[in-house]
């Protein structure tokens, strides 16, 4: 049976999911991934939404597979680098053993190709997020510094490392890595929608 990808868009999600998202993120695997750890409370959740949604440079988008949510994704573009900077995160421990975190990351690619017309991806990383360190140089990545920072994370004592690598999207030109093939192969364009 085919699935069916959709990614929302922060100014189209209800305000049930909004809130839902400070629930996602607070979980101890997710927390124990990200640059800042605390338990986010509801007063800083809704000071990020509120400053997501005046930054045009900032936004953010909840993945559905088969109308079911999965994953979020922030990002930050940069525009003189023509690039962003993603933070993803699976919303259930069940979905990493399942290859979302895979198909997340070509979600990414793809939105940041097509919707935010940018082709190059700055990936900031926790070094001791194995499997995130393993994926971006699976995608081509080049380390490029260790705690200088691209995105949002400024004020966090954090042992980053920050991997470029270009977009990798079926109408761009270029060498596709193993994986990135796979995710064509069962998640085509068409079969994706964002709103």
């Amino acid at each position: 049976m085919k699935k069916h990808f959709k990614a929302v868009e922060l100014k189209h999600l209800d305000n049930a999911t909004i809130m839902k998202i400070r629930e996602w993120r607070n979980q101890p695997f997710v927390r124990s991934m990200m640059f800042s750890q605390h338990e986010i409370t509801e007063e800083e959740h809704m000071n990020y939404i509120a400053a997501l949604k005046q930054d045009d440079n900032r936004g953010l988008f909840v993945f559905y597979l088969d109308d079911e949510p999965f994953g979020v994704f922030q990002y930050k573009l940069l525009r003189e680098k023509n690039a962003i900077v993603p933070g993803t995160y699976l919303i259930s421990q069940d979905y990493q053993v399942m290859g979302y975190g895979v198909i997340m990351d070509y979600m990414v690619q793809l939105i940041t190709y097509h919707y935010l017309d940018a082709d190059v991806i700055y990936a900031e990383v926790l070094r001791t997020n194995r499997e995130q360190v393993k994926l971006h140089k699976v995608y081509g990545g080049v380390l490029i510094s260790k705690n200088k920072y691209y995105g949002d994370a400024e004020n966090v004592n954090a042992d980053i490392n920050v991997y470029m690598y270009p977009v990798q999207v079926p109408d761009k030109r270029f060498r596709f890595s193993r994986i990135v093939i796979e995710m064509i192969e069962i998640l085509p364009i068409e079969d994706m929608v964002w709103i």
